[in-house]
């Protein structure tokens, strides 16, 4: 406790030094804001008492506090929160991304606090200190990505403390020189004394931090601070617009001009006139005082431009056509002394043809970025991106080196974030979906969204670190689409509009839909995202859609509650005098600062309700839980890991305390005469007792509570509409009104009358009578008919329905068959017709054969660099023996050369694709994306073969590393009927994709059915015995087959069998004895012929017989001689 203690005294003189001090004044410096840094000082020893004290609770030791780092202390300009930020350390080396944030309120309270310490820090680590160097993990690493050493390292600079920073070269392989550190990373299952290496391609493309762990140089993790934005292009609401009026900013008086697409404008499509007329406006003297005092051509502080091109303080805007990082010489245009940017724009040219115009353009709207941010809380103490931040803390020498139409790709665009004090860098492409290609530059969409990349990447983990967003679930992309969507937006806008990211540069109109998978909108038939969607999205684009979309909801709850301004420039605090967009606006800023690093979703919806707190007291917690329960994350939602996208649980309640009436069901359908019966739940939102009154119910019907008023909450009372015999059909709608005196809230519902079931049966349309070929897991149509609330689908192998193998209930008139039914087979289905009242008659049965295909569609994500990988599983309803098998891949992903297949089936697992291309040197099939069949006799080749094709792999191939021909043999003679599991793993970082949809198209054997009875010889029996012949019967056939044995006699005698059925398996043979009985009454020398049949139970016209031939011998009395003696004979 002692060494914290003292700890936390030298830490607080360091930290007031550095927040006074670490901007040096500069000649006309506007005055900063010291006294609002002065004036939280206490926050950070309050924050690491509270820390000390709720230790137990966040599951830390004494030890995991003996050591930390204080890296940030922000104070928001909006609320006066103070955000500290600590990073954990052990023997002086920091933990990578093992930060605390904990944010203190102006009055002393602890806010928020988000915990990515490690618990017993010093137990988990393996080792403490490194048997390889600085020098080899930059070779390392360098090796990793594919960058080799072009000239021996060579230090520049090596620090003495326990870290062992050290600055080499950079000769061929980055932009800057190589700093290497130790840390601890804790990204495994264990934690491992790693280098940090950061190298900042040649290219601009990526600008890495890699973790090398120190004994065994293996490559831990690493991330990138570039993020890159490159899109496939797709095929291919209200129009959003006419050219709106505009709310200037408090002006700077500098003379300039810029003639472009000024705010809200999203692109030229979206001007007025639209492209390709020349829709752009002049704007006179843009500059906002607050974020730019001097005007956006100043870098001194001192009232006069220092450049009369597109460069100053926040940002140098040029073009970059050959891609090598460099401005073009004379790129960035020049206003003259009077700073007049009026440059022509011809959009039926190539963007060539319009630099000049361009990247104003793009100058422009870095500068309306900055100074937008700025007046929601992207300062300079923040990290905002400036040259000179005069004096407002924070570190300068950071403006934007924004690129117009850069050399390094088409369709797409990026920006680098560094940390605090070195400059980013924004690259705007061309793109090539339209002839003339179009400029990215002049998307203004785009541009507002890479530079909120780099707003989110200084604010969330604090302004030193940039390395928070990395993590599966993390939101970075859908803060940028934040951004892109609420500073275009204009008066007369709805929430119910479609707002695509990115139409203009793929040649849509303004109401297409955009990159993302749905338009932006409140309208769930249109964008119906949820978190329960996230395991099916791809990467982090989509995952930031579904964040965005989000954001995007809550900005409309709040609208909704709080009206809408154009002007993105609010005047000064308090907040909750501010329009619905510009809270909206306020909130998502402010709550980066509360954001933990490496987030999930939960933790991003925590950080907005906190920011609510901060900045009004909470009073639009409720609209705000309502927006995010809309869409999935409710109070009830779980996040699960934020590093896995696919364990997180849906949730769509609000809390209590935003509940007031509640109804189950929101709508019935009765017959006339019945009594429909409603639950409505009474939240705690009132104070009892609670009233509750009913109107719009049909006459001559009665509606009444029980009980009401309500004397508690939470409860639940029951509305009763009764007397409904004499109620007209028809649909109504019913309001149900409560209230406390105070507070009120209403709600509706919906009812139905029905005058009987519906008369007509459906008719059925697809499949059509008689299709064969029929997926296996078909989707079945059929015409509405009137008076239905549901429809009742039945399939049947027969067509009496007397062997149903599936049924299933269906609102609309489009069911898709949720198993799969049995391949190569015939079926027939029907559909009735039903509502409260009954059903309707059942239509003419439909008949269909299915395919000899079985597929699943898990559209499931592949986890980057993850060896679990994910599984998609088909389960197969019939049996039968495999005589042969395919196996069908349709996977995205780029980079197939990291991915691996495996099928697994009755505990027989078989690799059908490893890494195809991969060496032990090399990284596999750079192409993109799989649609393949593995087959063994393989008509196109071999699957290690193929990559230079789209998709890469295709075809029918065979698969297997190195290729067999006998691979799928495996699965013959098993089974089919189980379960089949397909996992698909990613064996390298980088890149993530989906799992499309699998198929199994098995050839099964075709049973046949044989038997075969062998005689035995003739033999004979006396009168009244028994003969006993043995024969022998074998199943000649290719399947077990039970066979039935009879016996016939010609002339009346009677046989006995030992067995009169017999179960053999595919060519088994057994004896069977038969007993002739020869009856006491035959003759001698009489001949009797038996015949005995066997007949297959599988096949019942194979049958074999055999014939034994029995003869009677007659019992013959013995002839005596008789000798008398001589005496005795007889007198002749």
């Amino acid at each position: 406790m002692t060494r914290f203690t003292t700890m936390i005294a030298a830490v607080m003189g360091l930290l007031l030094t550095a927040l006074v001090f670490t901007t040096p004044a500069q000649p006309g410096q506007q005055p900063g804001s010291t006294a609002r840094q002065n004036a939280n000082s206490d926050a950070l020893s309050i924050a690491l008492a509270h820390l000390e004290q709720n230790r137990d609770v966040w599951g830390l030791t004494a030890a995991d506090l003996a050591e930390v780092n204080v890296t940030d202390v922000t104070v928001s300009r909006l609320s006066g929160v103070t955000a500290v930020y600590l990073e954990q350390q052990l023997d002086g080396i920091a933990v990578f991304n093992g930060l605390i944030n904990i944010s203190v309120m102006p009055h002393g309270d602890v806010l928020a606090i988000g915990n990515r310490f490690v618990s017993d820090l010093a137990g988990a680590v393996s080792d403490r200190t490194a048997s390889i160097t600085a020098a080899q993990a930059v070779q390392t690493a360098a090796a990793h990505l594919g960058l080799p050493l072009q000239t021996p390292l060579q230090t520049i600079e090596r620090a003495s403390g326990a870290a062992q920073e050290t600055v080499f070269n950079a000769d061929g392989i980055s932009q800057n020189p190589i700093p290497a550190r130790l840390v601890y990373d804790a990204s495994g299952n264990e934690v491992r004394l790693a280098w940090n290496v950061i190298i900042y391609q040649l290219d601009g493309l990526h600008w890495w931090n890699v973790r090398v762990d120190a004994n065994t140089g293996d490559i831990l993790s690493q991330n990138d601070w570039v993020v890159y934005d490159h899109f496939e292009l797709p095929e291919g609401g209200d129009l959003h617009g006419d050219q709106p009026v505009f709310y200037a900013p408090t002006p700077v008086a500098d003379g300039s001009s810029y003639r472009v697409f000024h705010l809200p404008v999203e692109s030229p499509s979206h001007a007025s006139p639209p492209a390709p007329a020349d829709g752009r406006t002049l704007q006179d003297q843009p500059a906002d005082a607050i974020g730019s005092p001097f005007g956006w051509h100043d870098t001194d502080g001192v009232t006069g431009p220092e450049f009369t091109t597109t460069q100053g303080n926040n940002v140098h805007a040029y073009t970059d056509i050959d891609g090598n990082g460099i401005p073009d010489p004379g790129s960035s245009p020049d206003g003259g002394p009077d700073l007049d940017f009026d440059f022509p724009l011809d959009l039926t040219q190539p963007p060539g043809a319009y630099r000049p115009a361009s990247v104003t353009n793009l100058f422009h709207w870095n500068n309306l970025m900055h100074d937008v941010s700025y007046r929601y809380g992207f300062d300079e103490i923040h990290g905002n991106f400036q040259e000179n931040n005069y004096d407002n803390g924070g570190l300068g020498s950071d403006y934007v080196n924004a690129e117009a139409q850069d050399g390094m790709g088409t369709n797409c665009g990026n920006f680098a974030t560094p940390p605090d004090g070195a400059n980013p860098r924004m690259q705007m492409c061309v793109w090539t979906a339209a002839t003339p290609q179009r400029d990215g530059a002049l998307d203004n969409g785009i541009v507002a969204h890479e530079y909120g990349h780099g707003i989110a990447s200084r604010m969330v983990g604090g302004p030193s670190n940039v390395s928070c967003l990395n993590n599966a679930e993390a939101m970075l992309e859908g803060w940028a689409d934040w951004q892109a969507l609420i500073m275009t937006m204009e008066n007369g806008d709805l929430g119910a509009d479609q707002r695509g990211i990115g139409t203009y540069v793929l040649n849509q109109p303004p109401t297409g839909g955009g990159l993302r998978p749905a338009p932006y909108t409140t309208d769930m038939t249109v964008n119906s995202y949820t978190y329960a969607d996230l395991p099916g999205v791809v990467g982090a684009h989509g995952v930031g859609f579904v964040w965005a979309t989000m954001l995007w909801e809550m900005n409309w709850a709040l609208i909704n509650a709080h009206g809408f301004d154009e002007d993105l420039y609010p005047p000064d605090p308090p907040v909750n005098t501010w329009s619905g967009n510009q809270l909206a606006h306020a909130l998502v800023t402010e709550a980066l600062n509360l954001t933990p690093c490496g987030p999930g979703f939960v933790d991003g919806r925590n950080a907005i309700l906190n920011a609510d707190m901060a900045l009004t007291g909470g009073e639009n917690q409720c609209p705000i839980w309502a927006a995010f329960a809309k869409r999935g994350l409710g109070f009830s939602a779980s996040q699960g890991s934020p590093n896995n996208t696919n364990d997180g649980t849906a949730a769509f309640d609000t809390p209590l305390f935003c509940q007031g009436l509640d109804v189950t069901p929101t709508s019935q359908d009765i017959c006339q005469g019945e009594t429909a019966v409603y639950t409505v739940g009474v939240g705690e939102a009132f104070r009892p007792p609670v009233t509750l009154s009913a109107t719009g119910n049909p006459a001559p019907s009665s509606a009444s509570f029980e009980p009401n008023p309500v004397t508690a909450v939470p409860a639940t009372t029951e509305l009763t509409i009764a007397n409904t015999g004499a109620v007209a059909a028809g649909s109504y709608t019913l309001n149900i009104l409560g209230g406390d005196g105070t507070v009120t809230d209403t709600l509706t519902v919906d009812l139905t009358m029905l005058a009987g079931a519906p008369d007509a049966a459906p008719v059925l349309t697809a499949p059509p009578d008689g299709s064969s070929n029929v997926p296996t897991s078909p989707t079945l149509i059929w015409n509405p008919t009137a008076n239905t609330s549901h429809y009742h689908i039945e399939i049947a192998t027969d067509a009496t329905f007397s062997s149903i193998v599936y049924m299933a209930d269906e609102q609309t008139t489009t069911h898709n068959v949720a198993v799969a039914l049995a391949p190569d087979t015939g079926h027939y289905w029907r559909v009735t017709a039903v509502n409260s009242c009954g059903s309707s008659p059942a239509s003419t049965a439909f008949s269909f054969t299915t395919a000899n295909i079985i597929c699943a569609t898990p559209q499931a994500p592949i986890p980057d660099n993850n060896p679990a990988g994910v599984n998609g599983t088909i389960t197969i309803p019939i049996s039968g023996a495999i005589l042969d098998m395919d196996i069908m891949v349709n996977a995205t992903h780029p980079w197939v050369g990291d991915l691996i297949f495996t099928v697994s089936h009755n505990g027989t697992a078989v690799t059908i694709i490893d890494r195809p291309g991969h060496t032990t040197s090399g990284f596999g099939c750079p192409g993109d994306d799989i649609d393949v069949t593995v087959n063994d006799e393989g008509p196109h080749g071999n699957i290690e073969t193929q990559c230079a094709n789209a998709p890469a792999i295709f075809g029918d191939r065979v698969g297997g590393d190195p290729p067999h021909t006998g691979l799928l043999a495996a699965f013959d003679g098993l089974d089919i009927g189980g379960s089949w599991t397909l996992n698909v793993s990613d064996a390298a970082s980088g890149q993530s994709g989906t799992l499309v949809q699998w198929c199994v198209a098995p050839t099964l054997v075709v049973e046949s059915s044989g038997v075969t009875l062998s005689p035995d010889q003739a033999a004979s029996g006396a009168p009244g015995s028994a003969v006993t012949y043995t024969l022998s019967i074998s199943n000649t056939g290719n399947t077990t087959d039970t066979f039935s044995l009879s016996t016939a006699n010609d002339n009346g005698w009677l046989g006995d069998l030992s067995a009169s059925n017999i179960m053999l398996a595919a060519g088994a043979r057994e004896a069977v004895l038969v007993t002739v009985h020869v009856p006491t009454t035959a003759a001698n020398g009489e001949i009797n012929v038996t015949t005995v049949t066997a007949v297959s139970g599988n096949n019942p016209a194979v049958t074999d017989n055999v014939t034994l031939v029995t003869t009677a011998t007659a019992v013959i009395a013995p002839t005596y001689l008789i000798y008398l003696p001589a005496i005795l004979r007889p007198e002749p």
